[in-house]
């Protein structure tokens, strides 16, 4: 026992070692990585809507006239792996699994921007590498990790921009406003991570001028006593800047990610715009539903998680996909499955953490605090918006790192964690498409609207 608390003691010291923050990043990214890219090629067949992206990508390269219900930056990322490796799972998957590695570190850097606390930073990465929907949505040609990628990205440039002076502020800002349009220019829900900026900015001027007093928490936790948040140089940014100069670089790029796609299509932007609004409004009206809509509000309690991948086999030995009519339950020796859900685990303690942070805003603050959480997808009811979740990750590495500095509680950060990864382990199968016992998957399936 006196050997295991020992053991125990050394894991929390690790947290105070100088080096352990670059290890830990390092850490992060090569864990990701090799989660991302292991078995890429597993299943030779297309998932899910990989039937459109992979196939409108390689029309650009047989120049091919192509119609999509999304812009065109993402397939191109797409088109440019078919293009290295060829039309094959690898081919069109590697390039969405490299950018998809680097999305905790941003969120690690966004994280340590906003609160100077490395602890608090290295967890939000942490839980962003333990969680199953950016894994899945990162291993296969879709669009939802670009715009994340380049959504969190343009975030971080924000807050960098909101620290410099003259010159810098202007090539920050202008490079927040290039990933800004190059997330719309994969999705135009990447509007709602636009929309997140300004409605930061406003909120907190507001509140600094009705509160007139320092509104930035994670000051106080912040392991430099002389940090100051960027959120507290908000007047950095002018009236100006996101009325005028921010929406035209955002257009601008947004109004180039066009120019390779009319260059074999004809038509304008404002042509193929109307034909894209037209399609989503005839999707929207439609009488019936996919089978796998869900209201935005259920989404952290994973209510309806989408099932990518479902196969079943007679014969462990048989290659999959089989090509086979499916097999029966009763005849069945395992199941392949892929779902695109979250990390149940994290997201029950998330929603806990939550559940105590809009609390503690609603008491100093009153209700408009909450708006600066989910707001920007309310009206969204559709398949899981990956973007959604984002929030999550910061506020439970939030909560978790307050605990970590009480001294009756002071372990209680690393059991969160704990538990955290032993759920990331027990969903991997799901998250990776390994074979399971029809009992192995039914353990995994917690409700039947997940199945």
């Amino acid at each position: 026992m006196s050997e295991l608390y020992k053991n125990f003691s050394s894991l929390r010291n690790l947290l105070t070692n100088e080096n352990w923050f670059r290890v830990a990043i390092a850490g992060i990214v090569i864990f990701s990585t090799c989660l991302r890219f292991w078995g890429l090629g597993r299943f030779d067949v297309l998932i899910f809507d990989e039937v459109h992206f992979a196939n409108f990508a390689q029309d650009y390269l047989t120049n091919t006239h192509v119609f999509d219900a999304h812009p065109p930056l993402g397939k191109y990322f797409i088109a440019f792996g078919i293009w290295t490796l060829g039309f094959n799972p690898v081919g069109y998957r590697w390039v969405n699994a490299l950018v998809g590695s680097f999305i905790p570190v941003l969120l690690i850097a966004i994280a340590y921007r906003l609160t100077g606390n490395k602890r608090y930073a290295f967890l939000a990465g942490l839980f962003a590498s333990l969680d199953g929907l950016l894994l899945v949505e990162a291993r296969h040609a879709l669009l939802n990790t670009y715009l994340l990628f380049f959504g969190l990205l343009g975030h971080l440039f924000f807050l960098i921009t909101l620290c410099k002076q003259g010159w810098r502020k202007w090539f920050f800002l202008t490079l927040t406003g290039i990933c800004l349009g190059a997330t719309i220019a994969v999705k135009w829900s990447g509007l709602s991570l636009i929309v997140a900026i300004y409605a930061t900015w406003i909120t907190i001027y507001l509140l600094k001028k009705v509160f007139s007093e320092n509104l930035i928490f994670t000051k106080h936790y912040s392991e430099d006593t002389k940090f100051i948040s960027p959120l507290e140089q908000i007047e950095q940014i002018k009236v100006y800047h996101l009325a005028i100069y921010l929406p035209l670089v955002i257009y601008f790029t947004y109004f180039l990610a066009w120019q390779p796609h009319l260059k074999q299509n004809p038509g304008t932007i404002g042509e193929i715009e109307t034909q894209i609004y037209n399609f989503h409004k005839s999707y929207a009206n439609r009488p019936e539903e996919h089978p796998y809509t869900s209201p935005w509000y259920t989404w952290p309690i994973m209510a309806r998680p989408v099932s990518y991948f479902y196969e079943t086999v007679k014969d462990s030995n048989e290659l999959v996909p089989t090509g086979k009519k499916p097999v029966p339950l009763s005849e069945t020796t395992l199941v392949y499955d892929i779902h695109a859900m979250g990390n149940p685990l994290l997201y029950l303690l998330a929603l806990v953490s939550l559940l105590w942070i809009v609390f503690t805003l609603i008491e100093k603050f009153g209700l408009v605090a909450i708006d600066l959480i989910f707001q920007p997808d309310s009206n969204r009811k559709y398949l899981l918006a990956i973007n959604f979740f984002v929030p999550l990750y910061l506020i439970i590495s939030y909560s978790a790192n307050l605990f970590s500095w009480a001294e009756l509680v002071k372990n209680l950060a690393i059991i969160i964690v704990g538990v955290v990864f032993l759920g990331f382990l027990f969903f991997l199968p799901v998250y990776l498409g390994l074979p399971l016992s029809p009992r192995g998957f039914f353990l995994r399936m917690w409700s039947p609207s997940w199945i």
